[in-house]
């Protein structure tokens, strides 16, 4: 056949098809409704049904790209939400293109000591291959099993589309699983496909971002059949910060939405895939990236990770603070309290330090719980400020040096100094005005010609200039605190940002 008016009774079904399979692969047939136009010569008919089913699997495999899988049998929940049916063959799909699809979620996983695992297997093609083969078979396998599609995007790299945050989040914290060995999983066969490699692959661990659930937030799907979106973007950038908070450990960042989705779906679940009722998930509060805020919430997976569940209360409690710009007071309290509340359960520490001003030897749970207490004597009781804003950001730089540390907290705190450091210039300024114009009240006879005198030896005159200012009355610095707190607090950013 050279042209599709050449069919006629004798034109065997095969033939047809390679008719078809070159129009197809010179890309002159892209679409199904192409087909179907190209074919409405032919009637009905078993050649035509042979040469739709065929020339579909073919149009599949060239053209919808990570959706190149995606049937109805397998994916059925997907299939419905991705695809316009034919009337006439229920198989046979058009895939949706550069419309907006809702009601989506999708996931980016990344494997961490893939590339060290190459690097160190780079001769022994075998494990390679048996690495590749894991990804390959057995996380499709869990994916297909929760309904949801799973593909390889690059190197140790997986991307996950599902119509449920259920089915999404429990296919990501059972690839975890499947690395790490933690028998999630009721699913026997996958539990025993992992332990027969479990002495040829290490353990390694995973990080991952989900999105999605919104009506806004919105997947398209390209030419190429490559994913587009806000829902796109926003698991990948939570899976990127999710690596650059532990690059060695299993963390899984998702929305609140996807959050508040999953415990939805798991009242109407009555034979949960998880051996667990429900994953602990922590609330990480609002953050900002690339002009769109979000509700943050951390799965955990880790079971020595469990404990940080034991201060949600605090932050929800920081959360509010922030919310309502309560830069006064509210917020430092709130603070305070979430940094002894956490350092309490975090796994006991001891680092050796250098010289420091405060003498201590050693950095432990203990030094910042007695820092903590300290600041906020500070700011409470003796309305020192600035003292209590320094302190603050001592305690943060020793708690960055605290591996073990919950990243989370210091985002937080790093958050709130940087709200406090514009305040804290401008309370300064305001104090140090106040002194200058008021040494008469503030100081004796003799003490004025010595202030005076010592403004010429700067070392005296600073410790002159911080005695003086403990002169001034408490409550006058705490009007000047609350009229400059009051002032600024709106103005000032109360959620973390994540920086690309």
């Amino acid at each position: 056949m050279r042209d599709i008016k050449d069919y006629n009774d004798q034109t065997n079904p095969y033939e047809l098809f390679t008719h078809i399979y070159w129009r197809i692969m010179n890309r002159e047939i892209t679409l199904i409704s192409e087909l179907e136009a190209y074919l409405t010569p032919i009637p009905e008919g078993p050649a035509k049904d042979y040469t739709m089913k065929t020339a579909f699997k073919l149009i599949k495999e060239i053209h919808w790209g990570f959706f190149s899988d995606l049937d109805r049998a397998t994916y059925p929940f997907l299939w419905k939400q991705l695809t316009i049916q034919h009337p006439n063959y229920p198989s046979i799909g058009e895939l949706k293109r550069n419309i907006s699809i809702t009601d989506i979620y999708t996931a980016f996983v990344d494997i961490h000591g893939y590339t060290d695992f190459c690097q160190t297997h780079g001769k022994h093609s075998s494990m390679l291959q048996l690495l590749d083969n894991c990804i390959e078979e057995d996380i499709r396998k869990i994916c297909r099993d929760n309904h949801v599609m799973g593909n390889r995007a690059r190197g140790d790299e997986i991307i996950l589309v599902g119509t449920s945050a259920y089915d999404v989040l429990n296919a990501v914290i059972l690839i975890a699983d499947y690395f790490g060995d933690k028998k999630l999983s009721k699913d026997l066969d996958v539990v025993k496909e992992r332990k027969d490699q479990y002495l040829k692959l290490p353990k390694l661990t995973i990080s991952a971002g989900i999105g999605g659930g919104k009506k806004y937030s919105v997947l398209f799907i390209t030419a190429a059949g490559d994913l587009s979106g806000s829902v796109v973007n926003t698991a990948a950038r939570l899976q990127s910060q999710a690596n650059k908070i532990s690059s060695s450990k299993n963390h899984i960042l998702t929305t609140n939405q996807v959050t508040f989705s999953y415990k939805k779906d798991l009242e109407k679940n009555t034979d949960p895939y998880l051996l667990q009722e429900e994953p602990i998930f922590l609330d990480l509060g609002p953050v900002g990236f690339k002009g769109v805020d979000l509700r943050l919430s951390e799965v955990v997976v880790e079971p020595n990770q469990t404990y940080r569940a034991t201060y949600q209360k605090e932050f929800l409690n920081l959360f509010d603070a922030l919310k309502s710009h309560s830069w006064t007071d509210g917020i430092f309290a709130c603070m305070i309290d979430l940094i002894k509340a956490s350092t309490r359960v975090t796994p006991p520490f001891k680092i050796p330090l250098a010289k420091n001003k405060h003498n201590f030897r050693s950095l432990s749970n203990d030094t910042i719980i007695t820092m903590a207490d300290k600041t906020n004597d500070l700011f409470y009781t003796q309305k020192d400020f600035s003292q209590a804003g320094e302190t603050l950001f001592e305690i943060a730089d020793f708690l960055e040096m605290v591996k073990e540390f919950d990243y989370s907290v210091l985002l937080y705190l790093r958050t709130v100094l940087d709200g406090y450091s514009v305040i804290l210039e401008n309370y300064n300024k305001k104090i140090s005005d106040y002194t200058e114009e008021n040494q008469t009240y503030l100081l004796n006879v003799e003490e004025i010609k010595r202030y005076e005198n010592a403004q010429s030896a700067s070392s005296y005159y600073n410790r002159m200039t911080q005695n003086i200012k403990k002169r001034i009355d408490p409550q006058k610095r705490k009007l000047f605190w609350m009229h400059l707190t009051k002032e600024q607090g709106q103005d000032l950013e109360n959620k973390p940002y994540f920086k690309k």
